[in-house]
C-alpha cells in the first residue's frame, strides 16, 4: 500500500480484496462509486503488476474524464481524495 502512489487510487476503496484468481495472486480494487459493481484486479505475480491503465480507463468512464484529468495534476491520492472523491460521494 505504501507504493501505491498514483492518484488513481483514490477513486477505489482504500483496502483491496486479496484474492486467487486461476492460481495467481490479485488485488481487486472496488470503485468507490455506490452504483458501480466494477472490481479491477491487479495480479501481484506480472510483470505489469503496478499498471494503473485499466483503473484509469474506469474512471475515465465512471467518474468522467475532468475527475481523471484533475486528479493528474493533484500530488498524490490524498490530495486527489480531499478535492474530488470526497465532494462527489
Amino acid at each position: 500500500m505504501k507504493e501505491w502512489s498514483s492518484p488513481v487510487y483514490a477513486f477505489f476503496d482504500p483496502k483491496p480484496q486479496i484474492s486467487v484468481i486461476n492460481g495467481q495472486q490479485a488485488q481487486g480494487f472496488k470503485c468507490s462509486v455506490r452504483s458501480c459493481k466494477v472490481t479491477m484486479c491487479q495480479f501481484l505475480d506480472t510483470k505489469d503488476a503496478r499498471s494503473t491503465g485499466n483503473m484509469r480507463k474506469h474512471v475515465k468512464i465512471c467518474w468522467g474524464a475532468e475527475a481523471l484529468a484533475i486528479a493528474d495534476n493533484a500530488k498524490d491520492a490524498k490530495d486527489v481524495c480531499s478535492t474530488i472523491t470526497n465532494k462527489y460521494l
